[in-house]
């Protein structure tokens, strides 16, 4: 789940780009891009649940499988939002540790 806010309005041919890295993997880094709201499980905002959100608050959640690596490893992960532009609305960089 991530929480924050908004400077302004997601358009609805907004996309997100995701990158995944293990080091030590036999596996190339993994890279998907799609409509914004595609992956989301849900998005909510203070007038209820919507996608693409509004400038305001914001909670997101979603859930990814990632078949290729076991409980205890810990992925390279890039999380981008794009305009239709290509131009970055948002970017979390970090790990994500795998757990059961």
């Amino acid at each position: 789940m991530i929480n924050g806010t908004l400077k302004e309005d997601i358009s609805s041919n907004a996309t997100v780009r995701v990158h995944l890295a293990k080091n030590g993997s036999k596996y190339e880094p993994l890279d998907f891009k799609w409509n914004f709201c595609h992956p989301l499980e849900e998005v909510r905002q203070e007038d209820g649940p919507r996608c693409p959100p509004k400038k305001g608050g914001v909670e997101i959640t979603a859930h990814a499988f990632v078949w290729f690596v076991s409980e205890g490893n810990v992925l390279e992960t890039t999380i981008e939002a794009l305009t239709p532009g290509n131009e970055t609305i948002a970017c979390l960089y970090g790990e994500l540790d795998v757990v059961r």
